[in-house]
């Protein structure tokens, strides 16, 4: 194992935390026209028929515009031997693709993208998600994006951070079919229940859940005729839990970052031991 196998071994172990603490406090490593994408929203809970990016480029964007993407590294503080041998590649979401730490790139057509990078090299094949933004390319800058109400057992959720309590085999109500969609045509409900089950489809739909899921994030996604969508979410704790678990704070809405935080911390660690005691014992031979 040579030096620059060493730093990738230690980047592939790095790149979930560091990637979750740049989100956190409302910071981000990723620029969209000279300004840094913002935390979605939604909790990132990925499945692949309802696709939560990890962040949101906010501004106005329209087809046919030149658009800047940057990957700011001094943000990730990675050595600059390191960032110098990155190899990231880009999926705009259209079918084209680029790489570097910089580009630019134009949408012929309005829509919904979700653009990714991933970082790969040959010493680490796999490739590795470093970010997710969701870019809305409007046919208008006017143009409305729809708007969530959602309603659990008949209430309106106004903080989802808080949580509503369930019984596991009891029906709860789902409710969206409030939601304001300014664009004329058909709306589309897409319910992910959290639990694994199927997404559900309708402005209104019931679930019932098991008892071996104490705490569950329902997600529920609002898609205009244009394709063009919100998200939304209630968090659900059994009223039988024997713990009580208190509610979300700013920096635990997303649980790509927190749960990435607690696991990858060990790791991490174990990581940069090791490639330490291997840096060592190389300087001493």
């Amino acid at each position: 194992m040579n030096k620059r196998t060493a730093w990738f071994l230690l980047i592939g172990l790095f790149f979930p935390l560091t990637t979750a603490q740049a989100h956190i406090g409302g910071l981000s490593f990723f620029k969209v026209n000279g300004v840094y994408t913002v935390t979605y929203p939604t909790p990132s809970i990925d499945t692949p028929q309802l696709r939560i990016p990890q962040d949101l480029a906010a501004g106005t964007y329209l087809a046919g515009q030149s658009i800047q993407f940057d990957v700011d590294t001094a943000i990730l503080q990675w050595p600059p031997e390191v960032v110098k041998q990155l190899h990231i590649a880009w999926d705009f979401g259209d079918g084209t693709t680029a790489t570097g730490l910089s580009n630019t790139h134009t949408y012929s057509k309005p829509g919904p993208y979700l653009l990714t990078l991933n970082e790969t090299s040959p010493d680490t094949p796999t490739p590795v998600l470093i970010e997710s933004a969701l870019l809305n390319i409007l046919p208008t800058p006017t143009y409305q994006l729809p708007e969530v109400l959602l309603k659990v057992n008949g209430k309106l959720v106004t903080d989802s951070t808080v949580s509503v309590p369930f019984e596991p085999g009891k029906t709860i109500s789902f409710d969206a079919s409030r939601s304001i969609v300014p664009s004329k045509g058909p709306v589309t409900y897409s319910w992910n229940f959290g639990d694994g089950t199927t997404i559900a489809y309708g402005p209104q739909v019931a679930h019932q859940y098991s008892p071996e899921h104490p705490l569950l994030i329902a997600i529920v996604r609002v898609t205009d005729a244009n394709g063009f969508f919100s998200d939304s979410y209630v968090r659900l704790e059994q009223a039988t839990s024997p713990v009580a678990t208190p509610p979300l704070s700013a920096s635990q809405q997303l649980p790509h970052t927190s749960i990435t935080l607690v696991i990858a911390s060990g790791v991490v660690l174990a990581g940069v031991v090791g490639v330490g005691i291997y840096m060592m014992r190389r300087r001493k031979k």
